[in-house]
């Protein structure tokens, strides 16, 4: 069983780099104040690397746009449904289910009233709630 990474590979190069140049600044600063003699300038890079990538980490943890708690089981996120505008990206000509895109985002998508109707691409639907991982939209009364 493959387990996905917790991590991205952004993520990673933005933690490694963070805390290196963390490490670097402490030990320059240390240096130039005299507060550090030759043989503990490794230890000054490495505990300044270690608070930069805490620092970061917790930082990137606070301001995570696209966190998803949807736990196993569940089928509805448990605050309020999304009401927001997205535009249709492909699909909806042979059933109610395709892609549309919000806020820069790419999603599933079902559509509510769909009819028979194809939704075009690049036309403004509104999303009403969301099942899962997939948004429940609406066409249009505009």
């Amino acid at each position: 069983m493959i387990v996905p990474a917790r991590f991205s590979r952004v993520w990673w190069v933005w933690i490694v780099s963070a805390g290196f140049s963390c490490g670097a600044v402490a030990t320059i600063v240390l240096y130039l104040v005299g507060a550090l003699s030759e043989t503990h300038y490794i230890w000054a890079f490495l505990i300044g690397a270690g608070i930069g990538d805490v620092v970061l980490a917790l930082w990137f943890e606070a301001v995570a746009p696209t966190r998803v708690t949807v736990g196993p089981g569940e089928r509805v996120h448990v605050s309020a449904p999304v009401r927001d505008r997205a535009r249709v990206v492909s699909g909806f000509a042979a059933d109610d289910a395709g892609k549309v895109r919000v806020r820069g985002e790419v999603w599933r998508a079902r559509c509510l009233s769909w009819q028979g109707q194809q939704l075009s691409p690049g036309q403004e639907v509104r999303i009403t709630g969301r099942d899962g991982l997939t948004l429940l939209i609406d066409i249009d009364d505009q």
